[in-house]
């Protein structure tokens, strides 16, 4: 079964659904961001920035798979 993926416009300009999944992934990383410092994420690894990117994108492969 094929997935149809619709564009959406900005100013007549089409983006791509992506776009929106990533805009989508940033702000819940946003909003999980402090209650992850209060569970002390950055303490866990050795290269807390190489952390977060791969936590960002583990819900941004989540939205794709479940959107």
């Amino acid at each position: 079964m094929a997935h149809e993926f619709k564009e959406f416009t900005i100013g007549g300009v089409l983006f791509a659904p992506f776009v929106l999944y990533a805009f989508a992934a940033f702000f819940i990383l946003v909003a999980l961001r402090p209650m992850l410092r209060r569970l002390g994420f950055e303490r866990l690894f050795a290269n807390p920035p190489v952390a977060g990117l791969s936590f960002y994108l583990i819900i941004l492969a989540g939205i794709i798979v479940f959107i």
